[in-house]
């Protein structure tokens, strides 16, 4: 995938989207007694965009793991509710910078999952295993 477009469009606003992710988190954590289902959705989602900025980063820097695919996934995962809400309520011009924000990476993760599945060979496979202590 071309860098620059993976940067200006994956890893920048991601990377922005970080500060966010805190209050749900904190959120979640402190609503988990009362209300555990929303406190765990809350947590489950903040986590969920966490691992998939660490992974995007981690695929940019081009190291790749056995949870690569699955955190890419996660972060889509995370950023779907965003992309939906920014779709369905915002207008048209309005919506492009928040659409900058939440599809962008989307964008970007789907397309290191398709070259990573379809166009990696089994050759030269990048996964990096772990030695076990």
């Amino acid at each position: 995938m071309n860098s620059t477009f993976a940067v200006l469009f994956g890893v920048l606003p991601a990377f922005l989207l970080v500060p966010l992710t805190i209050f749900p988190l904190i959120a979640g954590l402190a609503e988990i007694a009362e209300t555990p289902g929303w406190g765990a959705l809350s947590v489950a989602w903040a986590v969920g965009g966490l691992l998939g900025v660490r992974t995007l980063l981690q695929v940019y820097g081009g190291t790749y793991t056995e949870n690569t695919i699955p955190g890419l996934l996660a972060g889509i995962a995370a950023a779907a509710p965003i992309v939906w809400f920014t779709v369905m309520y915002f207008g048209w011009p309005y919506s492009l910078l928040p659409l900058y924000f939440s599809a962008g990476p989307v964008i970007v993760a789907v397309g290191y999952i398709v070259e990573i599945l379809f166009f990696e060979s089994a050759d030269d496979a990048r996964i990096i295993e772990y030695e076990e202590v």
